[in-house]
């Protein structure tokens, strides 16, 4: 844990299946201040959602996971925390249709682009008041 004040709903839930990438994100957003909790599972990031709710306030996962797509997982843990956060991950280069660009990073990205695009996601203010530069996960309808 980094010297440098963590505020209620900055907690950061990684769900990335490739260790080393979770290891150095994870490192990143510590250094940076942001309590991480992470996991290589989806099933594990529902658990975990679960025992922490409702302290997580961003779930950054991998698009392509063994288990289940990113947007399935988020899908299923924005119905135990409506207000949750997504910032989706993948090493195909641009958004897929129905991700906005300012839910997306594509790897590989330097630590800069990635405290940037979690700072437009968890701003130091309360979650509530969070801007729609990153909205709540979407269910499919």
């Amino acid at each position: 844990m980094s010297d440098t004040v963590t505020r209620q709903g900055q907690t950061i839930l990684i769900v990335e299946d490739n260790a080393m990438v979770r290891e150095l994100i994870a490192r990143i957003l510590d250094h940076a201040g942001y309590d991480t909790i992470k996991t290589e599972s989806p099933r594990q990031a529902l658990q975990l959602c679960r025992e922490a709710h409702p302290a997580v306030g961003l779930v950054l996962t991998d698009l392509h996971l063994p288990e289940m797509p990113g947007q399935a997982l988020v899908a299923i843990m924005q119905r135990m925390q409506p207000d949750l956060r997504a910032l989706y991950m993948s090493g195909d280069g641009q958004a897929p249709e129905g991700i906005a660009s300012a839910e997306f990073l594509p790897k590989p990205f330097p630590a800069d682009t990635l405290l940037s695009k979690v700072r437009n996601c968890l701003p130091a203010m309360a979650p509530s008041s969070l801007p729609v530069s990153c909205p709540p996960a979407r269910l499919a309808g």
